[in-house]
């Protein structure tokens, strides 16, 4: 795997800013911390990566068709037609 530091980095953004779902391929392992406002922070097990189908267009950063709600929805969707 490909591995590098983030450190120190500061993200600053503003009111209403946003991300969608995204992998930490450099395997950083940086602290994080929110000063002011609120922040959903969500894991998912590597294990659990393929199952949310990325897709890799140019390089080792994978990109998502869907975000975890979506997914979260199509796996109960489809449990309950069982």
């Amino acid at each position: 795997p490909v591995t590098g530091s983030a450190s120190p980095t500061v993200f600053l953004a503003a009111e209403g800013t946003f991300s969608g779902l995204h992998v930490d391929f450099l395997h950083t392992h940086f602290w994080m911390t929110l000063c002011h406002g609120h922040k959903r922070w969500r894991v998912v097990p590597r294990d659990d990566l393929a199952l949310l189908y990325p897709r890799y267009l140019c390089d080792l950063n994978p990109c998502f068709p869907t975000g975890l709600d979506e997914a979260e929805r199509a796996a109960v969707a489809e449990y309950n037609e069982m």
